[in-house]
């Protein structure tokens, strides 16, 4: 009896310290990449301040999912909220209070947009880098013209919220936290290919797809998302958009609706990309149904 007793206890015990020294690893391995520093080098375009690259910067801002996230006014609101693992919010990217201070300059929005890093070098939780890295730099200076022109808005938010569980989530790869510290600091800025409808640019409208289509855009489960989330689809001829037609897929982006009359299912952004103009979706269109079963790179 005293054995049994005895056996209890250490093991009770061993299950105890275990789950204390894998806790105490989780938080400080997390905690460590959330306040790693890299410092990147300054390569801010020339911003231009005339009003055509500041509406193009807009018309940026609207089809690569900036309002998606900080709000329509670009002042920061909840973006997802999962109970009990985590609950983030999109930062106020305006001047007013709670957003950003005076003297944040042209390097400090290049590394924000480019290598989700803030001005102290950490990185930004949940920024979409894989997406803003591969934009030209006269995308990413229009961008900025536009970002810099925002009439300041006062909005306050509650720091983000992430739980043990969005940690070890994100330490065993299944929540994209930081997307920043998956890429190199030192980037290739390659020029955008001309606007138009071409295989090429619907190739350079497309890099944001991948984020939950996958590398190859053959879909699966989107990473980081809520249980309820849906499962993204093929995207390449092997799938059932090909069945669309080109216009079925137009129309389907302008409505948020396919073409069997039934909704898109977030978080499918059909609003973002109802922003698109014909010409841009047709390249996109174009772009996806060339693709072929062979993964793309990176």
């Amino acid at each position: 009896m005293k054995k049994g007793y005895k056996r209890l206890v250490w093991g009770t015990g061993t299950v105890f310290l275990l789950l204390l020294i894998s806790t105490g690893l989780i938080y400080w391995i997390s905690e460590s990449r959330l306040n790693h520093i890299i410092f990147i080098e300054p390569h801010a375009p020339t911003i231009p301040g005339d009003s055509v690259s500041i509406a193009r910067g807009k018309h940026i801002s609207e089809i690569r999912g900036c309002r998606q996230c900080h709000g329509e006014n670009l002042a920061g609101h909840l973006v997802v909220d999962v109970p009990g693992i985590f609950r983030i919010h999109a930062s106020n990217i305006t001047g007013g209070k709670g957003g950003l201070p005076a003297d944040y300059s042209d390097d400090d929005w290049e590394r924000a947009i480019r290598h989700g890093r803030k001005p102290d070098g950490k990185p930004l939780l949940f920024m979409p880098v894989s997406e803003f890295n591969k934009l030209s730099d006269e995308d990413v200076a229009s961008l900025i013209a536009y970002l810099k022109s925002l009439p300041p808005v006062d909005n306050e938010l509650p720091e983000q919220e992430f739980t043990l569980i969005a940690r070890a989530l994100y330490l065993f790869g299944k929540l994209p936290l930081l997307p920043a510290g998956e890429l190199k600091p030192d980037i290739t800025h390659n020029p955008a290919p001309p606007a138009g409808v071409t295989k090429e640019y619907g190739a350079y409208l497309a890099i944001g797809c991948r984020d939950c289509h996958g590398a190859d855009f053959k879909g699966g489960p989107i990473p980081g998302g809520p249980p309820d989330w849906p499962v993204a689809p093929d995207l390449t001829p092997t799938g059932n958009l090909s069945e669309w037609g080109k216009q079925g897929f137009i129309r389907a982006m302008r409505s948020g609706h396919k073409p069997d009359g039934t909704p898109i299912r977030e978080p499918m952004p059909t609003q973002l990309l109802a922003n698109m103009t014909d010409d841009e979706l047709s390249a996109l269109w174009l772009y996806l149904q060339s693709l072929t079963s062979t993964p793309i790179s990176k």
